[in-house]
């Protein structure tokens, strides 16, 4: 029973050091294939290609060579690609560029002509209550799909048209929108919205659990009341400008944290620890996306990515023939031919 208990312990702890420790960043640069040293956007499909966004079109990546879909390729007219975002109902594979919105239609993407969008910069898509939502410099936040409509600064929806981040509201329909004059809960079906202006330095929303957290230009973190449209303690310092607040699916309890100038944090427990090591501490980091078990970082200096899951680690008994534990292969990529 005592050796019982002390592996039972040894594994606790184990399994604690592994939740804690720091991700391994990878970088994918120019010398790799990709084809603009500055990456605005990382987006995963159906399929698990990566998709990166840059100022001239977007790289597809399967994990052994980048493809380009630019003007010469793809169809896209020298757009810098800003977002990717999946059509629930539609299945289309959309890309939002700094004219407008774009559809991978086979092998080319070609523009969709959506009159409540235009050829606005398409900063956001964001899935939230099922559908996918646009959010836009100038043309408000926009639902896709089959149910479409534009929620504007005229007729009260929003305090601004220019969109810096959406998020959905636990438990209920509404949506959280961030914007250059402030934030707002806006209800789609009905349209009326909440408003907080004094909260327009907010430029990244996340949700983990039940709590809405905001990041804004200080580089400070809060959770939000979404009732009262207020900041709640406690004020946590992630140093850099925040650019993105992505929960994760590998790690349960946890949500990262992308600055722009200090790298990729972990939020937990209210704590904010730094991710990675070296250069990645200090990488300018536009935004984040976590698909498949990977962590993507899109900065000015490249892609950076990592292992999302903690390393698995096997517990044994007192006296057990071999130690350490095998351990199997790391599902870092699904390679397509």
């Amino acid at each position: 029973m005592p050796h019982r208990l002390a592996a039972w312990a040894c594994g606790l702890a184990l399994t604690a050091a592994a939740h804690a420790q720091p991700l391994t960043f990878h970088a994918l640069t120019p010398d790799d294939g990709l084809s603009s040293v500055v990456a605005l956007a990382v987006g995963v499909d159906e399929d698990g290609f990566a998709w990166i966004g840059t100022f001239s079109g977007a790289d597809r990546y399967d994990g052994v060579r980048f493809r380009a879909f630019d003007a010469e390729s793809g169809g896209l007219p020298d757009d810098a690609v800003l977002s990717f975002g999946l059509e629930p109902e539609g299945g289309r594979w959309m890309a939002g560029t700094s004219r407008g919105l774009a559809a991978l239609v086979g092998e080319t993407f070609r523009r969709v002509e959506l009159e409540t969008v235009g050829s606005a910069e398409v900063r956001v898509l964001a899935e939230a209550g099922g559908a996918l939502w646009a959010g836009t410099r100038g043309r408000g936040l926009v639902r896709l799909g089959a149910r479409a409509r534009a929620f504007r600064q005229r007729g009260g929806a929003l305090l601004s048209d220019s969109v810096h981040a959406v998020a959905a509201v636990p438990g209920s329909r509404d949506v959280l929108v961030a914007t250059s004059r402030g934030l707002s809960r806006l209800d789609p079906e009905t349209g009326r919205a909440d408003h907080a202006p004094a909260l327009a330095d907010v430029t990244a929303l996340g949700t983990l659990g039940d709590a809405v957290w905001i990041g804004r230009e200080d580089g400070t973190l809060q959770r939000l009341d979404t009732r009262t449209l207020r900041p709640l303690a406690p004020r946590l310092d992630a140093i850099g400008h925040v650019s993105a607040i992505v929960p994760s699916r590998a790690r349960p309890g946890v949500a990262w944290i992308g600055t722009r100038g200090a790298g990729v944090w972990r939020l937990e427990n209210d704590t904010l620890t730094p991710e990675g090591a070296g250069t990645a501490r200090t990488a300018d980091v536009v935004s984040l996306t976590e698909a498949g078990g990977l962590l993507w970082a899109p900065t000015v200096g490249g892609v950076l990515y990592a292992e999302a899951a903690p390393p698995r680690l096997n517990t044994v008994q007192s006296g057990a023939p071999e130690w350490p534990p095998a351990m199997g292969p790391l599902n870092v990529f699904s390679v397509h031919a």
